[in-house]
């Protein structure tokens, strides 16, 4: 995965020598570099934190090279977020985790299950 200027590029390394695309995903997420990238294991669900204040969930796209936004995270930091990154969840694969961002103003946020 690339990210820079908010853009992120997400390779599949299955495709990696071959004739075929392997970009799954390309196209800007957020307004400032992003720093952290996160995917939840088993799923399509991919987590962005940015240089813009903001975290991101999403649902990956392959069949349209997209993502889709599931949910933004917004207004828990005031400045850049560093990490994000899926937390616990109670093992039930239908029910979605909750999200720990930390940011370059010293807060650590826990966001609701999504």
């Amino acid at each position: 995965a690339g990210c820079v200027r908010g853009w992120l590029r997400v390779l599949d390394p299955r495709m990696a020598g071959s004739d075929r695309t392997s970009v799954v995903c390309e196209q800007q997420l957020h307004t400032d570099d992003l720093r952290s990238v996160s995917v939840m294991a088993g799923s399509s669900l991919l987590l962005t934190g940015s240089y813009d204040g903001t975290a991101a969930l999403w649902h990956l796209a392959p069949a349209t090279h997209t993502c889709e936004l599931v949910r933004s995270l917004a207004g828990g930091h005031v400045d850049k977020v560093l990490s994000a990154a899926f937390s616990s969840s109670s093992g039930d694969r239908r029910s979605l985790p909750g999200v720990l961002t930390s940011g370059a103003d010293g807060r650590l946020v826990l966001w609701e299950p999504i």
